[in-house]
């Protein structure tokens, strides 16, 4: 029940930035928590794969004593390691253009930054950085007040 709401919650978590713009640093910041969940989903979708690839034992009991087993289908543990092999392979070739969106996304939200901080005099980037070493975190002339 709980991996029911809460996977839809956290795909949206990740989608509702992309659809509406929100402050620069909220979506600088989901960016990179989206990159490391990526990463992370690269990983774990490899390790099954890894270890099947790597056993030394057939994992599920199966043995050679099979009945019916032509003599040209591979062995018990090596049909696993090719099982292995292309659950990896798979689940890379599927994560692989994740990160490369991934990679894009931030290069286009850190150029846009970069653009908004070139578009600031010399006076207005100090008094940036002033605030935000006092602990400020607001840009000149933007205040809520």
């Amino acid at each position: 029940m709980a991996l029911t709401v809460l996977v839809p919650l956290t795909g949206l978590l990740m989608v509702v930035p992309i659809i509406e713009d929100g402050p620069a640093k909220a979506v600088s910041a989901l960016i990179i928590v989206e990159f490391i969940y990526v990463f992370i989903e690269l990983v774990a979708d490899a390790v099954p794969g890894i270890m099947m690839r790597i056993s030394p034992q057939i994992l599920d009991g199966a043995t050679q004593a099979l009945a019916g087993h032509p003599g040209w289908l591979p062995e018990a543990l090596r049909d696993q390691q090719l099982a292995g092999d292309l659950l990896w392979f798979l689940a890379e070739i599927v994560d692989v253009p994740l990160i490369i969106l991934m990679f894009v996304r931030f290069a286009r939200s850190d150029r846009s930054e970069a653009i908004s901080f070139d578009s600031l005099t010399d006076d207005q980037l100090e008094a940036l950085n002033r605030e935000h070493l006092n602990g400020a975190h607001t840009r000149p002339g933007n205040s809520d007040a």
